[in-house]
Order: structure tokens, then C-alpha cells, then sequence
């Protein structure tokens, strides 16, 4: 009797459920669970709500996550035809939070509780063992372990915005997401009254949006965009769906064709703000897609999407494995089809499909074989992880006695995601053999070899940097061309270049030549990378780098240049970032003229003034105003400062642009350090060397223009900020013919003769910015990546 009454509760209590919504999610075929069709029904019926009579599968959700899975897969082939397909993201974080939230639902409602053990076993057995796999195939390969274990591990979201690269396996970034979710949101749902749920839920999803509204302001846009917390509101929507019944949303048929046309349009693409607002717009049109999708439109249901959804997770791991890969398109595609299907039936479809078979025969058994099924699927799935881990730690022995160890931790492997190619700097910044015993003598002694300078330690962003993996590779490329032995030929050193087109190659080659002596050893030290700009898949960065020359025998140099070089790459942050050319190298040593401008020598001479050898020569050469000279002298006499450029080494135009910058005209300095501290790492204004100096700055008569990484709407001069002033401070002084003294007659509008750039300017560009620019308006650049001028 009291049996039959328990049934008859849950059966009712699953039937409520039905009608507040929850229940459409309990035999989704969703992207956690990933079971076969016909299964999942099984499953969810028998293991999930007991004895329930309850169904409701919705096949068309399946059909939206082939959508979604479609969308991610474009954008990492092409993100220049598909500049937004990273809105599959969303779309599949809302998918995720309705599924799971609504088989929560269901089973708390039809058994009045959620046993955790069960569900975080059909995570687990979903996730890890297909995450395993291509982890294993990656050390296999010869994948460092720097880039496996943030994968393996499910944090590599955050390793990312520690600026660690994972080259083939970034996009395992959404699957730490996932993980982190399926952990921790059964626990809050356990603590949700059932009469409570649409309040709760909603208010979560409002803090969600509210704080990643927030964090795009006040966090980098690494942070934003891979984190955790700052993804949530896309999850949070999905959860909050799937207890709340919304009227039927007008034109909802249309959110899907927006959805892909939007994703087509630059504005929504990988640079400035708007990859990050944009998550907003696709964040609605994903929910209102969701709501769509619920009312079963026949073709989501159409076979051949609901067989790539069955798939899906495997073509998501895979794809971007041979994608980031230095094969032809038609081939990654089809080696991505082929390990699909390996993946889906000699893995993930075995090991899902035994584990609902020992719930369902444990269900059928009883309460009181149930808990001895557990135990020994547990045991089997505990043996299973123990030895893959076997295999991974064997695999990972191999690939390290094989390989020499792991490249990564010493810096001099390039990231597969950045050059998709083997690092080009293992043929000079390799170590030497410092035990060999080559005895061309003919004699038993070996020849005592001279003495050899060590090789420099690679540049490494800090956790706080913007693109950090287009600031890796473009201090990679500066110190393939800087670092080089007494024998090495022109060629040698531009053998290990990776790539450029052949429109850039004779202007790069003018360029590399500029820092190559012949008969000398060269070791380049990069100091700091700074963005110039970043636009249309396309970044600027400018490198000050130390150049230690010497000769042979000797391991002291014999003269030190300091220059300012830019290296320019085209790609994403997603898909990779791949050399476009080598714009400048920072042009030719000018010896310090007899009659040197006071102002100038000043400049030059002070010792809290860390100025490159680059920029002396502009000053030297007469490039650079005395307003500015004058500006420089005062800061100088506030605190010590570290400079990037003034004119050489900086695009001539504003980058993207057809505008002349001030750097060109010698009326701009950019600033990247005070004292010991980065303007990267000193965001806070209560506790920044760098806010204070800018309020002063700000205040200025003289000052034209100030990029940093606030803004002071209320400042004499035109303020801005966007992700390319994270790391520095813009300062540009205004024109006054009326100073002390003219300024030099070279500063022109024209470049200096040592400049050679890519791209040289247009002919119809003046010295002067566009007039709109220099009103008291908050500057249009404010919204993008595109302001320095």
C-alpha cells in the first residue's frame, strides 16, 4: 500500500512538473549526456524518474545544437568569413543550462531528491574519457604537457587568462566552463525550494548578466571571455528557462536566421569591445531560439542534424585538433570525421551505454541491488580513469625521453595555435651541447671550443595581458632575427622566420638586414611587448628589444642596441595568429649631432628617462617636437618612466587606418613602465603610479590626446581607452609654432627615410588628424581597439 501511494506521488508529482515546464529535459539528447536516441529514452525512464511514466523528448533541441556545433566549427576555418560563429558559444551554454536544469527538475520533483553520485557519474563518464583520448593522441604527437594539463585538468579556461597557450587544445576552454557548471550547479539546486525556483533562478541569471555586464568594464577581455563566472549568464538564461513558462515570443522563428546572419557581420568579430557586447545580442536571440526549438519545428528535427548532434562532442574535440593543424582544409575535415566516429564507438558510446545499462538493470533489480551496481560500476570506472592516467603517464614519458623534455616550460616551443607549425626558433635558440667532444685534430684530445654566450630566457606576458599570444609570438619573431651565431648568414637567420606572403618579403628582408652583422654573435632580449593596434584580424605589435653584439672567442658584447621593432600578425585569438610581416626593425644607429638642442640632450641624458637606442636616433635625427621633449622632461621630473616608441618603430599611420599617426609626426611618446611597475599590471586608480601621473597629465595645456586605461571625460585634453591602452600610456602633445624654438624642419608629415614599412602611406593623409577628433567629445575609438594616434 505505502509502495503503490509512493508511485502514485511520483507519478503525480512528475505530471505538475510537466506542466510548470521542467520536464522537457529529461530525455533531451543533450550535449553532457550524449547518449544514443533510442537509449537516452530508456535511461531517463528507468533510471531517472524510476517507474514514471513521464516522457517528452524534443528532438529539435538536438537539431539547434547542430546549429550551434556548426556555427563554432565555421568560425575556427574561417573567422574572416564567419567573423561571430564564436556565438555557437552561447548558444550552447543556454542548451546546457536548460537540459541539465530541466532533468534536475524532473527527478527532484518525480523522487523527492537528486542523488549527486548518479549524476556526477553521467558527467564523468561523458566528459573524461572523450577528453582523455585527445589529450592522449596530443602527447602522442608530441604536444607539451604545459598545454595538456590545463586541458586534462578542466581549468584551461583559466590557464588561458593566465596567458598559458594551449595551441590545438584552446577550445578545451568551454569544456572546463561545462565541467565547472555540472559541479557546482546540482549542489545550488539542492538548496532551492521547488515553490521558489522561477524567483531564484531568475534573479541568478539577472546577477550573472548584470556581472558580466560589469567585467567587460572592469576585467580584462581574456577574463571575459573564458572565465567561469562570466559565462555563467549564458548558462544562467538556459536554467532559468527551464523553470519559467514564457508566453509564446513573436517572431521567435526568425532568432536562428539572425543568429547566422548577424555572425556574418565584421562589427561582431575578434576585435574591440564588441566581440564582448555582442555576446549580449547573441545571448537574447539564443534564449528566444531555445523557446523556438520548444515548440518542435519539423526541420530542427530532420535526420541529418539529429545524427551530427548525436556526434557532436566528439566533433567538437576533434575538429579543432586538425583544423590548427598545418594540413590541407579537405583533409582536416576528413581526418576529423574519421576520429568522430572512432571516438563516438570505440569510446564514448561503449562506455555511456554500459553505464546506463548497469542503472537500468539496477533500477529493474530493486533498491536493494541498486546500491551494489553502483559500487561496482564505480569500481570499474575508477579502474578505467586509473588507467588511462597509466597511459597518459607512460605516453608522456615517451614523448619527453624522445623529445629532449618539455619544450614549453622553457619557453622555446612556439604555440600550435599561434604558428600552427613547428617553433621556428629551435634552430638558433636551441642550447648547445656544452659536453661535445668534436676532435677535428685527429688527436685524443678534444678541441677546447671558445667560450659561448647563453642564449636569452624568452618573453613571457604577465597574467594581466591583453593577447597574450600575439605578444608571444611577435617577441618569438624579434628574437629569431636577434639571435644568431658568429656564422650565420643572412639567409640562415631568415630561413627561420616562419612565413610571410611575397608582397611583404623584400620590404622584411630590408628590415631584418638592419640587424644583421655579419662575423658577429647576436643575442636579443625582449623587454616588453606592446600592442599598436588591432584591427580586422589583423595586430600590431611593437617590441622593445636589447641586441647584445660581440665577436667570436668572446662571451662579453661588444656594443649594445636597444631598438623598437613592430611585428605585424593576421588571424584570432581563437583560430591563431600567424606572421604577417616584420614592419620595422627600428632603423639605423645616427651618431648624437655636435649641435644637439638642449631640450633634446636633456631628453637623452636623464638618467630616470629609460629611452631605446631607437628613440635617441629619432631625437638625434631632429624627428621629434620640442613641445614633446619638454613634456617627456617633466614627467621625468615626477618619476622615472620607461619608453616604447616615439617615431621609429611605430606604423605611420594609425593602425586600420588611413590617418597619420602623431607618433609619425614626432608629437607622441608611449609609456610603459614607472619605476619597477607596468601600466599592465597598475589598472586599480587608488593604488597606481600611473593614474595619478595621467590626472596631472590629463590636465595639461599642451597635451593633445591621452590613451591609458581609464578615461577622464572631464580633461582638457581628448582621453580614451580600449584594449590596446591596457598596457600603456598614449601621450600627444599639440602643434605650437610659437614654442621656445620651431620645431625641427624634418618633422614632417613624411616618414623618415630609415622607416621602412609594409605598407606605405597614402598620399592624400596630412599631418593632422581629422578635426572631429579633436573635440572635448568622448572619442568615437572608445568602443574598439582602434584609437592611438
Amino acid at each position: 500500500m505505502g509502495i503503490r501511494l509512493a508511485n502514485e506521488m511520483a507519478v503525480s508529482s512528475a505530471e505538475r512538473a510537466r506542466h510548470r515546464g521542467h520536464i522537457f529535459g529529461v530525455a533531451v539528447h543533450e550535449f553532457a549526456c550524449g547518449l544514443p536516441l533510442d537509449h537516452q529514452r530508456k535511461c531517463d525512464d528507468e533510471a531517472v524518474v524510476t517507474k514514471s511514466t513521464v516522457t517528452g523528448r524534443i528532438p529539435a533541441l538536438d537539431g539547434l545544437r547542430t546549429v550551434a556545433i556548426a556555427m563554432v566549427v565555421a568560425y575556427h576555418v574561417d573567422n574572416q568569413v564567419v567573423p561571430a560563429g564564436h556565438w555557437g558559444v552561447p548558444l550552447f551554454f543556454v542548451l546546457s543550462g536548460f537540459v541539465i536544469t530541466s532533468a534536475i527538475c524532473a527527478e527532484m520533483d518525480a523522487t523527492g531528491g537528486l542523488n549527486l553520485l548518479g549524476f556526477y557519474r553521467k558527467r564523468f563518464v561523458r566528459l573524461v574519457p572523450a577528453v582523455f583520448v585527445v589529450c592522449l593522441a596530443m602527447l602522442v604527437i608530441g604536444t607539451a604537457w604545459s598545454q595538456v594539463q590545463p586541458a586534462i585538468g578542466f581549468y584551461a579556461n583559466y590557464a588561458r587568462t593566465e596567458g598559458v597557450t594551449l595551441g590545438r587544445l584552446t577550445h578545451t576552454w568551454f569544456i572546463a566552463v561545462i565541467f565547472h557548471f555540472y559541479v557546482l550547479w546540482p549542489l545550488v539546486m539542492k538548496a532551492i525550494p521547488a515553490n521558489r525556483r522561477v524567483h531564484i533562478i531568475g534573479g541568478l541569471a539577472v546577477i550573472a548578466i548584470v556581472w558580466r555586464a560589469i567585467a567587460i568594464e572592469v576585467m580584462s577581455p581574456g577574463w571575459v571571455y573564458n572565465a567561469s563566472d562570466t559565462n555563467a549568464a549564458a548558462l544562467m538564461v538556459g536554467c532559468f528557462l527551464a523553470v519559467a513558462k514564457l508566453p509564446k515570443l513573436p517572431l521567435a522563428e526568425w532568432s536562428i536566421p539572425a543568429l547566422l546572419g548577424l555572425m556574418l557581420l565584421p562589427v561582431f568579430g575578434n576585435t574591440g569591445s564588441m566581440i564582448l557586447w555582442g555576446g549580449f545580442l547573441a545571448l537574447g536571440l539564443s534564449a528566444v531560439a531555445l523557446e523556438y526549438a520548444k515548440t518542435a519545428p519539423v526541420w530542427l528535427e530532420n535526420r541529418i542534424l539529429l545524427a551530427v548532434a548525436e556526434v557532436s562532442f566528439g566533433v567538437f574535440l576533434w575538429h579543432y585538433v586538425f583544423v590548427r593543424s598545418d594540413i590541407p582544409l579537405w583533409s582536416a575535415a576528413i581526418f576529423t570525421v574519421i576520429a568522430t566516429l572512432v571516438s563516438w564507438h570505440l569510446v564514448e558510446r561503449p562506455i555511456t551505454t554500459f553505464d546506463a545499462n548497469r542503472r537500468a538493470r539496477s533500477s529493474a533489480a530493486g533498491d536493494e541491488l541498486r546500491s551494489s551496481a553502483t559500487d561496482a560500476l564505480l569500481k570499474k570506472l575508477v579502474f578505467s580513469v586509473g588507467a588511462l592516467n597509466i597511459i597518459v603517464l607512460i605516453a608522456l614519458a615517451v614523448v619527453r625521453v624522445g623529445g629532449g623534455g618539455d619544450l614549453t616550460a622553457s619557453g622555446l616551443e612556439g604555440d600550435a595555435a599561434v604558428l600552427d607549425q613547428p617553433a621556428p626558433t629551435s634552430s638558433i635558440l636551441e642550447t648547445r651541447d656544452e659536453d661535445s667532444d668534436d676532435d677535428v685534430s685527429g688527436s685524443d684530445q678534444p678541441v677546447e671550443e671558445p667560450p659561448l654566450p647563453a642564449y636569452p630566457e624568452p618573453f613571457e606576458p604577465t597574467a594581466n595581458e591583453v593577447q597574450p599570444e600575439a605578444k608571444h609570438l611577435g617577441a618569438l619573431v624579434t628574437q629569431i632575427i636577434t639571435t644568431y651565431e658568429v656564422d650565420s648568414s643572412l639567409d640562415d637567420v631568415l630561413a627561420t622566420v616562419p612565413p610571410v606572403e611575397p608582397d611583404f618579403f623584400d620590404a622584411m628582408v630590408v628590415e631584418v638586414q638592419a640587424v644583421h652583422h655579419p662575423g658577429m654573435w647576436s643575442r636579443g632580449t625582449v623587454e616588453y611587448v606592446q600592442m599598436g593596434g588591432h584591427r580586422d584580424g589583423r595586430i600590431s605589435m611593437i617590441v622593445v628589444i636589447r641586441q647584445d653584439l660581440g665577436r667570436e672567442g668572446s662571451t662579453a658584447p661588444e656594443r649594445v642596441e636597444t631598438r623598437t621593432m613592430e611585428v605585424r600578425l593576421a588571424g584570432s585569438a581563437t583560430k591563431g595568429w600567424e606572421l604577417e610581416t616584420i614592419a620595422s626593425t627600428g632603423g639605423s644607429p645616427v651618431e648624437r649631432p655636435a649641435d644637439l638642442h638642449p631640450l633634446a640632450a636633456a631628453v637623452v641624458d636623464h638618467p630616470r628617462i629609460d629611452l631605446p637606442d631607437t628613440g635617441a636616433w629619432d631625437i638625434y635625427n631632429g624627428y621629434i617636437n620640442l613641445q614633446l621633449l619638454q613634456v617627456m622632461l617633466d614627467i621625468a621630473d615626477r618619476t622615472p618612466y620607461a619608453v616604447v616608441v616615439l617615431q621609429t618603430g611605430h606604423s605611420y599611420n594609425v593602425f586600420g587606418t588611413n590617418r597619420v599617426s602623431n607618433h609619425s609626426v614626432g608629437r607622441a611618446v608611449d609609456i610603459y613602465k614607472l619605476e619597477s611597475e607596468l601600466v599592465i599590471d597598475s589598472h586599480e586608480p587608488s593604488s597606481s603610479y600611473f593614474y595619478v601621473l595621467s590626472e596631472w597629465v590629463v590636465w595639461r595645456y599642451d597635451i593633445k590626446e591621452f590613451g591609458s586605461p581609464w578615461l577622464f571625460p572631464d580633461a582638457v585634453a581628448r582621453t580614451f581607452t580600449d584594449e590596446v591602452h591596457h598596457d600603456h600610456l598614449h601621450i600627444g602633445v599639440l602643434p605650437y609654432p610659437s614654442s621656445p624654438e620651431p620645431p625641427p624642419t624634418t618633422t614632417t608629415s613624411e616618414p623618415p627615410p630609415t622607416t621602412t614599412t609594409s605598407e606605405p602611406p597614402p598620399t592624400t593623409t596630412t599631418s593632422e588628424p581629422p578635426p572631429t577628433t579633436t573635440t572635448s567629445e568622448p572619442p568615437p575609438t572608445t568602443t574598439t581597439t582602434l584609437v592611438e594616434e
